[in-house]
């Protein structure tokens, strides 16, 4: 149903597919991806938390840094004309990728200290890469927009 563009029906039957086993993580999030395809926001985010801990839900998904979750609801909010939460969702991408960088500092003394220079290296290959990621290039150019 998704490709052939109706994603109202997409998004009812992966949530009819969801409710036959309601174990799988994997179903549930396709179900939610469906869902914010089809701008289906606050019947996402109901189902989305199904996973997470107990609390403040919506906070542990973004404590989690779940990128794919921030960038659908942004670009379903996008596409509803809601830009301010749109805007807010997809700076919450970059702000995870700047909390990734500033892990790194932790990491530089912790691994000269324990002389662990292979993972130092790899480490350094990964921050050279960091930004080029397809989600930071997404969330970008969502908050461009």
């Amino acid at each position: 149903m998704k490709h052939a563009g109706d994603m109202v029906a997409a998004a009812a039957l992966a949530d009819e597919a969801r409710c036959m086993d309601l174990a799988d993580r994997y179903v549930n999030s396709e179900c939610v991806k469906r869902m914010l395809q089809a701008d289906q926001v606050s019947l996402a985010e109901k189902t989305v938390v199904l996973f997470t801990k107990d609390g403040d839900q919506h906070n542990n998904l973004h404590d989690m840094q779940c990128m794919w979750y921030e960038l659908a609801s942004g670009e379903s909010y996008f596409r509803q004309s809601d830009l301010g939460q749109a805007l807010k969702k997809f700076l919450a991408v970059e702000k995870h990728y700047a909390d990734i960088t500033e892990d790194q500092f932790d990491f530089h003394s912790y691994c000269l200290r324990k002389m662990t220079l292979r993972a130092y290296v790899a480490m350094l290959k990964f921050q050279d890469r960091l930004h080029s990621y397809v989600y930071f290039h997404k969330a970008a150019a969502g908050a461009i927009r």
